[in-house]
């Protein structure tokens, strides 16, 4: 956690880079299109400026008239919202709040931080969308909205903007946030540095070393389910602030997924690490391991010494020899299937993590080592037994 704080969390360009994909996330646009609609019409009361126009036994149709003016001013909104025009206010928002952000989790005793501190939330004003809606309705002959053009300019509506941390979160987080900050690369350097000199000492060094992986392992399992209640407790602080419980758990997850990815990461090299020195070890079913394994490589060896002889060759049915022939001419085609299809799991998978990466390319190194070796294989099979000496009949008659 303190090198996400110091590489994201209080880095401005990286913390804006985390923040990004909130502004392309459907269900952010949507819930955002939503609210700068009702926004709209609650300030201007659209409905009742309708039924003040129409005669007294037209007033029922002002509803639905407004009803279907709603839809269509809410197609517009999402039409601004999903341009890179809102991935752009998204991000100067972001860049704007961040100083504020990290003075406020720091505990830092400012004129803003006060002003937060007085039942405030730290939020992302987009009422920018709205001025810019109210433009293009203009333009389509709609210019019922132009009076709320001053409103929104000010920025005030708590219905224009999007919460990035509350009061309530921030009494509860800025603690560990203040702490981690002051520690820095004490942690991650004291924590290795103790972890190597523990087995340095050791008698019994491999067993050492065992334990703090497991220990390592088991930390950030408690870790991340503490990531878990924290995410419980940031969304119910936002919902009870008024604001919509899964765009704060968007907001949460989004900036926490490096952070949470990366323990994963060391929590899935820890466990395969464990696993390596359990097996190296003196344990009975360890050895028994051992043996079952080298036992099951010499049988490998040997099937594949047997296959490539070249009594095996001689021995080789058609089917296989047609086998043999068609790999050994298609091998690059085979290479070739396996790259468009790791490439294809890449470019649909969409927002791939490492954790997911790596495995795709395992999975590929491991195809394209299996195929090198049925390569081979159809290598010594194709080659054929060897040519044989004319018979009696093709021999020339000597004069």
């Amino acid at each position: 956690m303190t090198v996400w704080v110091v590489n994201i969390a209080t880095n401005t360009d990286r913390y804006v880079q985390t923040m990004a994909p909130i502004a392309t996330n459907p269900v952010v646009i949507d819930h955002a299109s939503t609210r700068i609609t009702d926004e709209l019409f609650t300030s201007l009361n659209l409905e009742k400026r309708i039924s003040n126009v129409l005669p007294k036994k037209a007033e029922p149709i002002a509803a639905p008239l407004t009803n279907s003016m709603q839809g269509f001013v809410n197609k517009q909104v999402l039409k601004i919202m999903q341009s890179p025009y809102f991935a752009k206010l998204w991000n100067a928002g972001n860049r704007r709040t961040h100083a504020t952000l990290v003075a406020l989790l720091s505990g830092q005793d400012t004129k803003t931080t006060r002003v937060l501190r007085n039942g405030n939330s730290l939020v992302i004003n987009i009422a920018p969308v709205g001025t810019k809606v109210i433009t293009a309705l203009d333009k389509q002959g709609i210019p019922f909205f132009n009076s709320l053009k001053p409103v929104f300019a000010k920025g005030s509506s708590k219905g224009l903007s999007i919460s990035i941390l509350s009061q309530d979160q921030v009494s509860k987080a800025s603690g560990l946030f203040n702490l981690t900050k002051k520690l820095k690369w004490a942690v991650p350097i004291v924590t290795l540095l103790l972890a190597a000199a523990a087995v340095a000492i050791s008698v019994r060094r491999r067993k050492t070393l065992m334990r703090a992986t497991v220990g390592g392992a088991m930390g950030i399992v408690v870790f991340l389910v503490g990531l878990r209640l924290l995410h419980r407790t940031f969304v119910s602080g936002a919902v009870k602030e008024g604001f919509n419980g899964q765009v704060s758990s968007i907001v949460f997850d989004t900036l926490l997924r490096y952070l949470k990815d990366g323990l994963w990461l060391v929590l899935w090299i820890l466990i395969a690490a464990a696993i390596v020195e359990w097996v190296v070890g003196p344990a009975r079913y360890a050895v028994a391991l051992r043996h079952q394994v080298a036992r099951a490589w010499g049988w490998t060896v040997n099937a594949v010494k047997q296959a490539t002889s070249k009594e095996s060759r001689s021995a080789a049915s058609a089917g296989s020899v047609r086998t043999a022939g068609w790999v050994r001419e298609h091998q690059s085609g085979l290479r070739m299937i396996g790259a468009v299809v790791v490439g294809l799991f890449f470019v649909l998978s969409g927002n791939i993590t490492f954790g997911g990466a790596l495995i795709a390319l395992l999975i590929l190194a491991a195809y394209f080592g299996l195929l090198q070796l049925l390569i081979m294989w159809a290598g010594k099979i194709d080659a054929g037994p060897p040519t044989s000496a004319p018979t009696t009949s093709e021999q020339p008659t000597s004069v």
